[in-house]
């Protein structure tokens, strides 16, 4: 199954601003040329995460199996002390 990965380099200019057209003219495309049935991509908002998006109408993705949602349980020491 081929997965297409990009970091912030290989990007287009402004893929991460606030204007969300530039990301959704790219992700458009992906879809639409059916280039990977997964694309990897930089999360804007965890700057140090990725995001795997699926692509539904890749022949790949049939192959794909939900599993069963998990609650995230965060450990409260990520939220520190406002008083540190």
């Amino acid at each position: 199954m081929r997965i297409e990965r990009h970091d912030s380099q290989t990007l287009p200019l402004g893929w991460d601003s606030d204007d969300f057209s530039i990301a959704r003219r790219f992700g458009d495309q992906w879809l639409d040329e059916l280039r990977s049935a997964v694309l990897i991509v930089p999360s804007v908002v965890a700057k140090l995460e990725f995001n795997a998006v699926v692509n539904p109408r890749h022949p790949a993705a049939a192959q794909f199996v939900v599993s069963a949602a998990q609650n995230v349980i965060w450990d409260q020491r990520l939220f520190g002390r406002a008083d540190l």
